[in-house]
């Protein structure tokens, strides 16, 4: 299971969104309240800004770490404010029924993120 956090608001820092919540992002990477299979989020994460002030293509800082093993993040998100974050945790844990994949994509002005669900994938599109 993935974790998403989808912010659009007042500008705030990516500190406040991703560390001090209760069940922060940070929080749910290494003890997920509602997951069903797997124990942790620990298989990469991703966090992508639009600028305050100026109209720019967003930016982001995606890696394959787990989100609390990233030395640079904390500093990192201290200073950057935004008011249109979008952030994942990513678990691909082998041996679940259906394989989540959820990544974060930039396109031009466009940020976003996809759960895809592949089932029965060698009974699909490949077996024909």
């Amino acid at each position: 299971m993935c974790c998403l956090l989808a912010y659009l608001d007042s500008p705030i820092s990516l500190e406040h969104l991703l560390y001090k919540p209760e069940h922060s992002l940070i929080v749910q990477s290494y003890q997920p309240r509602e997951m069903i299979s797997g124990v942790i989020n620990a298989d990469g994460f991703g966090v992508g800004w639009y600028h305050n002030q100026k109209d720019t293509d967003p930016f982001f800082y995606k890696n394959t770490l787990p989100i609390w093993n990233d030395i640079n993040l904390p500093s990192l998100s201290r200073y950057v404010e935004s008011k249109c974050v979008l952030a994942y945790v990513r678990s691909a844990t082998p041996g679940q029924a259906i394989a989540l994949k959820l990544e974060l994509y930039c396109s031009s002005m466009i940020l976003l993120t996809m759960a895809m669900c592949f089932t029965d994938w060698g009974k699909g599109l490949l077996s024909k």
